[in-house]
């Protein structure tokens, strides 16, 4: 009898050990397609019974209609915004996440470190500095930037990386405010974290670092009315999911002078087969020259945590085929 398929999205990413744990138990191919049709057709020849998947492709009836042997999808992400789950679920595929991995994003910061790298450059104007270096201006006079120490730094999300990312602040000397409602029971004074609502922290804070799961039925977060409260010149730093922001609100924000700095590691509708990141107003208003820093979604993607979390992934995979 032939031994199921395992499909595998960046299998170059996984530890050889992770890999060879997994084969002892299935056929392992890795998948190297970048486009949706591509990969629908590579999928489709190989007819795997579990897919690991990216982040970058949406995980729907497009690219997974022709699979009839497919039983599971692994995604090495926390979000979920890249998955059809209602389809997977009208289907009974199996979804596991790094959500289904118990304790393994525990000690995981890769993405704070980036939202604390985004706010730093933010303040220092550090990428235009350094580009008008390279184009041979070397002087400081349009560089002017803001110190941290003595400002308030608000974090919506007090999870494991907004706490993380507030710790951040108190080390360089920021006043830290915090909204949080998964969280609510817990001990923040003892941090130093000054718990407020919404409207008070985007009225107070000079930095809103943003660490919370996409809720669909609060998108966006971030819109024109909350960018109204904000402090004239205040940095706005996004690394959870684009949808959390009216990216056009933001951007214009910075066009009329309210926002000083916008910083993200994500856009809206990233996922989608369509997505062009250049139609991003943000990334026009970076393009145009204003403060704003757009990467593509490489908070978490550094080589110990991805080791990291797909070996993790492998394990809960095969605590469900019963290969543990």
């Amino acid at each position: 009898m032939a031994r199921p398929i395992a499909a595998v999205v960046d299998l170059e990413r996984y530890p050889g050990s992770a890999v060879a744990r997994l084969g002892a138990h299935v056929e392992v191919f890795g998948l190297h397609s970048q486009s949706v049709n591509d990969l629908t057709h590579e999928l489709r020849n190989l007819q795997p019974t579990i897919l690991f998947c990216g982040i970058h492709h949406r995980i729907d009836d497009e690219l997974l209609g022709g699979c009839s042997k497919l039983r599971m999808v692994a995604s090495p992400a926390t979000g979920l915004t890249h998955l059809d789950l209602e389809y997977l679920r009208h289907r009974a595929i199996r979804v596991l996440t790094l959500l289904d991995c118990s304790g393994v994003t525990t000690n995981v910061f890769a993405t704070a470190e980036h939202a604390w790298l985004l706010t730093l450059a933010l303040q220092r104007q550090l990428f235009a500095a350094a580009a008008a270096v390279g184009n041979g201006t070397f002087r400081r006079d349009a560089f002017l930037g803001q110190s941290l120490q003595d400002r308030v730094l608000g974090v919506v999300g007090l999870g494991r990386l907004g706490r993380r990312v507030a710790s951040y602040g108190t080390a360089f000397g920021m006043e830290v405010c915090a909204t949080d409602l998964r969280n609510a029971c817990m001990d923040f004074d003892s941090m130093g974290v000054r718990m407020v609502g919404l409207e008070e922290l985007l009225h107070r804070a000079d930095v809103v670092s943003i660490h919370v799961p996409l809720d669909q039925s609060a998108m966006p977060m971030i819109g024109t009315d909350e960018v109204a409260l904000m402090k004239v010149g205040a940095t706005l730093v996004n690394t959870s999911r684009g949808e959390l922001l009216d990216e056009q609100a933001v951007a214009c924000s910075l066009v009329d002078g309210r926002l000083g700095g916008v910083g993200v590691d994500v856009l809206a509708g990233e996922s989608d087969p369509t997505f062009d990141a250049r139609q991003s107003p943000l990334v026009r208003a970076q393009s145009d020259g204003f403060n704003v820093i757009v990467t593509p979604h490489i908070g978490g993607w550094t080589e110990s945590a991805v080791s990291h979390t797909r070996s993790a992934l492998v394990e809960a995979v095969l605590r469900e085929v019963g290969g543990a």
